[in-house]
């Protein structure tokens, strides 16, 4: 068991997924944010510098320090066909580039900085808000660019613990398809707070926060994080077979004790227990993996929601056949049935409310989705992936919450797809022997 491969779903992640969806929790309605400023771009990149100076330094010899240039970024190209009411199609062409500069001050201590920018070809202006959440809502302010410093500190505190302070690594925290869309990273902003990872032979934590909405006294808008808390553990690896189990706790709060706005206090949950079952052969070519996740859901003050809890069960079944270092293929197949649940960090395809129609909630709903994935081409620093993703809509009911609406909604099957292509990257290069 590789330690890449612990706390990682079945179902393909990012960049070889395309599961864009926007909720009612993720559209910033009420969020304000100052337009891009330009002097806030070049003291990044002053910092930026700095910091490839310092580490350039011959007197850090004596800490063993070392700065490390990494330019990540992805070309990517993803569309959205979609024919039911819970989300609604779009094309996103663009690419986002992250030029970092890491000292390595330690082999348990290192500092990065640099600046993270995610542009959207055809776009001439960005709405500013509070910040992106899969493709934002247009806002009446705007901005020419939508660029970001990225500043972090991590420390590995012994025992398998690490902790990181500031911007955290993109990453699904070991989180199942329904609970996180796996293409944040092609419309949201990167998560900054703070993070703290456990890394043992046999059990894997994740517990993190990401601040998104920071305020000050007065401040007519309320302030908005997003934390959890993730755990598996490896109960067999053994003769090709593995065994895993798993536990889920999101958390997005909107709220802030010094805040003027009118905005109601309010906290959603996503909680779960999971079961993973793999098995491998062929040199470790060929993967097969079943998955099961019992999900819930609970809220609290939350006025967008018209019911305080509900639950979710996924099961999924997927093969992973990589035949050389540069292919590789993923078929995933998975079904899912919800009532009354609102994905926070997840595609709306697997929640009970319309993120294209007010005031739109559905009864018990299922989804059947096939994807599939191919890595065309890798190197040491860059990839081709593709991929490809099929819902279908079981017949389902819903209510529409209006005067003017009294009619049950019903709805017979449907169906939405997404396809996508992404060439990914991330050279480094040694800057101080």
């Amino acid at each position: 068991m590789k330690a890449t491969d612990r706390m990682r779903p079945c179902a393909p992640q990012s960049p070889r997924a395309a599961d864009c969806a926007i909720s009612p929790q993720q559209r910033p309605l009420r969020m304000h944010h100052t337009p891009f400023c330009p002097n806030l771009a070049r003291k990044a990149l002053v910092i930026a510098l700095m910091l490839m100076g310092a580490a350039g330094a011959r007197g850090q010899d004596t800490l063993g320090g070392r700065a490390v240039l990494r330019v990540e970024g992805s070309h990517f190209f993803l569309n959205r066909e979609s024919g039911a009411e819970k989300v609604d199609g779009y094309t996103l062409p663009g690419f986002y580039l992250r030029p970092t500069v890491t000292w390595n001050a330690t082999s348990r201590f290192s500092l990065t900085g640099g600046l993270h920018w995610l542009h959207y070809w055809g776009a001439q202006r960005y709405p500013a808000v509070g910040s992106f959440e899969v493709l934002p809502a247009w806002s009446d302010t705007t901005s020419r660019l939508h660029l970001l410093p990225w500043m972090q500190a991590k420390a590995d505190l012994g025992g398998g613990l690490e902790l990181t302070l500031g911007s955290l690594d993109a990453s699904n925290h070991g989180l199942p398809l329904p609970l996180y869309n796996p293409d944040h990273r092609f419309g949201s902003d990167p998560e900054a707070g703070a993070e703290l990872t456990l890394h043992r032979q046999r059990l894997e934590a994740d517990m993190w926060v990401d601040w998104r909405e920071l305020i000050f006294r007065q401040s007519p808008f309320s302030e908005r994080f997003t934390g959890g808390l993730t755990a598996a553990a490896r109960l067999l690896d053994r003769a090709g077979w593995g065994l895993e189990t798993m536990g889920y706790m999101v958390v997005r709060h909107t709220g802030g004790e010094s805040a003027t706005t009118l905005e109601r206090v309010h906290s959603d949950y996503n909680f779960g227990l999971g079961l993973r079952v793999d098995y491998r052969w062929g040199q470790g070519k060929n993967r097969l993996c079943a998955e099961s996740d019992l999900l819930g859901y609970y809220q609290r003050g939350n006025p967008d929601v018209p019911f305080t809890s509900g639950k979710a069960l996924f099961a999924s079944l997927a093969w992973h056949y990589n035949p050389s270092a540069k292919h590789g293929v993923v078929i995933h197949a998975s079904w899912y049935r919800s009532e009354q649940f609102v994905p926070q960090l997840g595609s709306w395809h697997y929640g009970n409310l319309s993120a294209t129609t007010s005031h739109l909630h559905f009864d018990a709903s299922d989804v059947i989705t096939l994807q599939g994935s191919y890595r065309m081409a890798q190197t040491s620093w860059a990839s081709v992936n593709a991929v490809a993703r099929w819902y279908h809509y079981l017949p389902y009911t819903g209510d529409r919450d209006e005067p003017e609406y009294p009619e049950k909604v019903v709805r017979g099957h449907a169906d939405s797809f997404d396809i996508g292509i992404f060439i990914d990257f991330s050279p480094q290069f040694t800057l101080h022997p």
